[in-house]
């Protein structure tokens, strides 16, 4: 027993300092300490601004793979670190030509939170239905969920008929992000029509156009008379609208009855948070 107890402390005393050891390996890897926003100086943000600007020019609309990649990472970078002046130079990179770099800025204004104005202000910008960039344009709804912006709603309910399934799902989570009452008026017409697609085994979208005026019987007729889409994953959908209205209305809405009778009982509410 004796020997056994004292091979044991052996090994534990040589597994703490490796353990140790291996801890302070992974701290050190490049990028790791970064994974979240990091918070700034004044003069320390101006300088890395500065730093990026002087390496971060683009001449036209196309580079080479290599050189769009290395730009795109130093937005990545920039991205990590918290502060006003890092918000407007991202803001900024939401008009550029190149793809990936507006990508990039959106997902980091989705992330930071200095000056959530200058970073609404920017997104708003630029969030439109008829973007056809699907990954910019969710990272943009997504980004607005984030900052809770309220002026956006309508616009992201209206991006629920975008054909890109990422914005759709985007503007969902947006939605019970933002959590206004208004919104349970957009999401019943889709919560609907999910359900009863799912129970006959197809996977569907709703043009939303007029659900925003409360209009079920015509959102419902006008997603019937369009030609249906196929959807990744149904369940995953009715999830996400389900936990969206939960923060919104603070009750899990199981099935879309349970929302029309949580609405009929909250009309106030609702009318209430139309003129917020």
């Amino acid at each position: 027993m004796a020997i056994r107890f004292s091979k044991n402390l052996m090994v534990r005393n040589l597994a703490i300092p490796a353990f140790i050891t291996l801890f302070i390996f992974f701290l050190s890897i490049p990028g790791r300490a970064d994974e979240d926003s990091t918070e700034l100086t004044t003069q320390q943000a101006k300088d890395k601004v500065a730093s990026f600007n002087q390496s971060f020019k683009v001449t036209g609309k196309t580079l080479p793979a290599i050189e769009e990649h290395e730009k795109r990472q130093e937005i990545r970078r920039l991205g990590k670190y918290d502060h006003e002046l890092i918000v407007k130079r991202m803001s900024l990179l939401l008009r550029e030509k190149i793809k990936t770099y507006r990508l990039e800025a959106a997902k980091a204004l989705g992330r930071l939170k200095s000056s959530p104005k200058t970073a609404t202000r920017g997104l708003s910008k630029v969030l439109s239905v008829k973007e056809e960039d699907g990954p910019f344009l969710a990272a943009v709804i997504r980004a607005l969920g984030f900052h809770r912006h309220r002026k956006s709603l309508d616009i992201i309910g209206k991006c629920l008929d975008h054909p890109s399934d990422e914005v759709f799902m985007a503007s969902i989570w947006a939605m019970g992000e933002i959590r206004n009452l208004t919104s349970t008026k957009v999401l019943l017409p889709v919560f609907e029509l999910n359900i009863m697609d799912r129970a006959k085994g197809v996977n569907v979208r709703v043009d939303t156009g007029a659900a925003g005026n409360g209009d079920r019987a015509a959102a419902a007729a006008k997603g019937k008379s369009r030609q249906k889409k196929r959807r990744p994953n149904q369940q995953k959908i009715l999830e996400e609208i389900r936990s969206a209205l939960e923060k919104m209305t603070g009750e899990r809405l199981e099935k879309p009855e349970n929302l029309r009778e949580w609405m009929d009982v909250n009309k106030k509410k609702i009318k209430a948070a139309k003129r917020r």
